[in-house]
């Protein structure tokens, strides 16, 4: 996983009040399709499946900060962040993570997000529930789609960075 994959896995983690270290399989990452076909666990097992993708229509936005005297550029791209939750659990779970996603305070699923320069767009749409069937039998599903934008901080480089702002400067005459 990336590290912003991590910090997402965590923050879920949170959300459902699971251990990240020992969540045994119940935060999953989507590999390719963001709308997995059922997981081949019990019916009655809750799993989440999560990932990340790119929102083409909405705008990358670039925010310039000083830290210090360097100058950083802060890059946010915009996703979705898809989650699909499986098992008697699902609404309930989808409710969770729409909720405490946003809380803050130590540990909380936010400050996780900052520290890894992920920032979820609030009031997302609520989950979309229905059924799956899964051969004979039929499975709970949610689905929910939060917006996020993920940043990227750069310190200026190049020349640019070498600049000096003020200096004091004495010119003395050449004595030949």
């Amino acid at each position: 996983m990336t590290d912003t994959q991590l910090a997402i896995y965590k923050a879920i983690c949170v959300c459902l009040s699971l251990s990240p270290s020992s969540a045994g399989g119940k935060v999953r990452l989507a590999r390719v399709n963001p709308t997995p076909t059922p997981p081949a666990d019990p019916v009655n097992t809750d799993v989440t499946y999560f990932s990340l993708l790119p929102d083409s229509a909405s705008q990358v936005l670039e925010e310039w900060k000083e830290e210090g005297r360097i100058p950083v550029l802060y890059r946010f791209t915009p996703y979705n962040l898809v989650l699909v939750f499986y098992g008697p659990g699902a609404e309930e779970n989808a409710f969770l993570v729409r909720d405490r996603l946003y809380r803050d305070g130590s540990g909380s699923p936010r400050q996780i997000l900052r520290q890894a320069y992920i920032y979820p767009v609030p009031n997302p749409a609520p989950p979309v529930m229905g059924l799956e069937e899964m051969e004979v039998q039929h499975r709970f599903r949610a689905d929910l789609s939060i917006p996020v934008r993920v940043g990227v901080r750069s310190p200026l480089m190049g020349e640019a960075r070498n600049r000096v702002a003020k200096a004091d400067v004495t010119v003395h005459k050449n004595k030949r």
